[in-house]
C-alpha cells in the first residue's frame, strides 16, 4: 500500500505490490469499466451492471435465501461474480475526478483536499471469518500509514461497524477512524470500512482535513447513490 500526497492530502491508493493480502479487482468489461456508476441523486435513479442476472433458478444472479442483510457475524458465500460498486457521479460540492481506475472510484470536494473514494478488490486467501478478514486489511492500512515517511502523528485508531446499501438489503463493513498529520503540518481525518465477501474485499474512505470532517458530509455521501452490487 503506497501512499501519494495530493494537495497536502495522504491519499491512499491501495491497489500497489505492497498491499500483499489484496489486489486491485481489475475484471473489467471491454470498455475497461469494472464497477457502475451511479446518476445523480436529484432524479431518483442508479444505474448498475446491466449484464447482473435476473433470473431466480441462477445462483449467479441471485441472493442466497433472500437475503435481505448480510451482517459481519455471517460470512458471505462466495459471489459468482465480482461485487461491485454503484458510486455517485454527481453530489453538490464534490467532482467525479477518477472513474474505474483499477477498481478505484473517487469523488473531490470542491475547493478542498476531502476525498470520498471507493475500492474492489480480490484477496489473496484467507481462512479467516469475514469480520477478522475485514479489520486485518484495516489493521494494515493502520500499520502502513504509520511507516510512512510524510506522515506523522498517526492516531491509535477506534473500531466500529457500519451499513450502507447493496442491490438485495445491507451488508456491515468494519469501521476504522483515525487522524494522521502530513508533512506540511495539516491533520486530517480518515474514516475507512472495509468488508470481506468470500475472495473480494470492498472498502470505501472518506478523509478530510480535521476541521472540514463532518459526520452529516459521510452520512450525505453514503447515501447519494453508493451501492454495493453483489455478485450473486
Amino acid at each position: 500500500m503506497q501512499l501519494h500526497v495530493r494537495r497536502g492530502l495522504a491519499a491512499t491508493l491501495v491497489c500497489t505490490a505492497l498491499l500483499t493480502h489484496a489486489a486491485c479487482d481489475d475484471s473489467s468489461d471491454d470498455s475497461g469499466t469494472s464497477s457502475s456508476s451511479a446518476a445523480s441523486p436529484d432524479d431518483g435513479t442508479t444505474s448498475t451492471d446491466p449484464t447482473e442476472s435476473t433470473d431466480p433458478t441462477d445462483p449467479t444472479g441471485t441472493p442466497p435465501d433472500g437475503l435481505t442483510e448480510l451482517p459481519l457475524t455471517t460470512d458471505a458465500q462466495q459471489p459468482g461474480t465480482a461485487p461491485m460498486w454503484a458510486f455517485p457521479v454527481v453530489v453538490k460540492g464534490w467532482t467525479f475526478t477518477t472513474r474505474d481506475q483499477k477498481g478505484v472510484n473517487q469523488l473531490t470536494r470542491n475547493g478542498s483536499d476531502a476525498l470520498f473514494t471507493s475500492y474492489q478488490l480480490k484477496e489473496a486467501g484467507s481462512n479467516s471469518s469475514d469480520a477478522a478478514d475485514s479489520k486485518a486489511w484495516l489493521v494494515k492500512y493502520h500499520a502502513e500509514l504509520s511507516q510512512n515517511s510524510q506522515i506523522s502523528k498517526v492516531s491509535t485508531p477506534t473500531y466500529g461497524t457500519a451499513l450502507l446499501q447493496t442491490d438485495h438489503g445491507t451488508v456491515e463493513f468494519v469501521k476504522q477512524d483515525l487522524t494522521y498529520v502530513t508533512a506540511a503540518g495539516v491533520t486530517y481525518r480518515s474514516r475507512f470500512v472495509a468488508r470481506s465477501l468470500g475472495t473480494y474485499l470492498i472498502a470505501v474512505q472518506y478523509g478530510a482535513p480535521e476541521g472540514q470532517w463532518s459526520e452529516s458530509e459521510w452520512q450525505r455521501l453514503i447515501s447519494s447513490g453508493l451501492k454495493v452490487v453483489l455478485g450473486w
